[in-house]
């Protein structure tokens, strides 16, 4: 029955540290989203005085440093794995498996 448990044990602590991992990640990946939309509001708002002045050689002086993009990473590339890892589950539940039959063989 102790060996059950500590597998139990095991089996768990190993999902929380999964668990761990994919929220640190998440963490990272809202702050890294939080920058870039703060970067991009500050570029919207001087694009939007930059329309309206009438200093055309201010315009000439910024202009290009307003058509660099902006350092963005490839969203669509970037995923979160949700879901614990498959061979960690099917080896803890092996070895519960053979720890179970060798404790019902003994008795």
């Amino acid at each position: 029955m102790r060996s059950i448990e500590r597998c139990q044990a095991e089996l768990l602590e190993k999902m929380e540290e999964n668990q761990k991992a994919a929220e640190k990640q998440e963490e990272e990946l809202i702050e890294d989203l939080q920058q870039e939309i703060t970067e991009l509001k500050r570029r919207d708002t001087e694009l939007e005085q930059l329309s309206h002045t009438e200093d055309h050689l201010h315009f000439i002086q910024i202009y290009p440093s307003m058509c660099k993009p902006v350092n963005t990473k490839q969203w669509p590339d970037i995923s979160v794995n949700t879901l614990m890892n498959l061979d960690t589950i099917r080896a803890a539940l092996t070895q519960l498996q053979q720890t179970l039959d060798e404790n019902l063989s003994q008795t």
